[in-house]
């Protein structure tokens, strides 16, 4: 009898490791799978981060070239505004004087309009195409 107890006790140790070994198993992969995905989470992260990156050079770059944009078109409405205000030989440019006309048709557009004149006839009497008269009849209603 004491051999029997003897025999169930040893295999009860060895089936004891083994269910331990087992355990030790299953939490070693549970713990690998938990490691990979953490891993893929931080590659993910890592991703963002640098196309967060990018995307912030990308936009540095573009308020960078706006400003640049900026002032050269101040520089060149300077200049525009200097070769309009400097008369040729004593007398007006001709940017001037096709501005003065382009002032004076619209005055007379507006008037006519006033006067309830249809685009029609406005074009005839000025001798302009109706396409024109509308675009700054539109203009001045803005």
């Amino acid at each position: 009898m004491i051999y029997v107890l003897l025999a169930i006790g040893i295999i009860l140790i060895i089936t004891g490791i083994k269910l331990k070994e087992n355990e030790t198993k299953r939490r070693g992969q549970a713990f690998r799978e938990v490691m990979s995905v953490q891993e893929r989470d931080k590659g993910e992260y890592i991703k963002l981060m640098a196309l967060n990156q990018e995307l912030l050079n990308r936009v540095g770059f573009i308020e960078q070239r706006t400003e640049e944009i900026i002032n050269n078109l101040a520089l060149i409405q300077h200049s525009v505004g200097n070769m309009l205000s400097m008369p040729d030989d004593g007398s007006k440019g001709r940017e001037q004087e096709e501005a003065q006309d382009y002032s004076d048709v619209v005055s007379k557009i507006d008037k006519m309009m006033k006067c309830n004149m249809s685009v029609d006839e406005i074009a005839t009497s000025l001798n302009m195409g109706k396409g024109e008269v509308l675009l700054i009849q539109r203009l001045l209603q803005k």
